[in-house]
């Protein structure tokens, strides 16, 4: 069962399962899941690889890619994040509802 969920409110596995989904690689169950909202190994090759645009603000960090979608996030890594997705789905991403309810 899917459910939709606003791009800006993804957090944790379900953010991770989103940016994996809107990058278009193979989702990994194991050891090896890329965990790109908490781990710079992971994260820091999006910056380079979709060109990512990244400010910091009074209150956190603004993302972007080409002026789409902005993600803005405490951390910087999940404003990431959330401006890939935000670039692919736009505001709204159907995500498994087994992963919200594991947040």
């Amino acid at each position: 069962m899917v459910i939709t969920v606003k791009t800006s409110e993804l957090t944790g596995i379900a953010l991770d399962w989103a940016v994996t989904e809107a990058i278009g690689e193979q989702h990994r169950e194991d050891a090896y899941r890329k965990k790109y909202s908490s781990d710079w190994r992971d994260c820091g090759t999006l910056l380079e690889r979709f060109r990512i645009d990244v400010h910091h603000e009074i209150g956190g960090w603004l993302a972007h890619k080409d002026l789409g979608f902005i993600g803005a996030a405490n951390d910087l890594k999940i404003a990431i994040c959330l401006a890939i997705v935000g670039w692919k789905f736009g505001d709204e991403v159907q995500i498994p509802a087994s992963l919200q309810e594991a947040n």
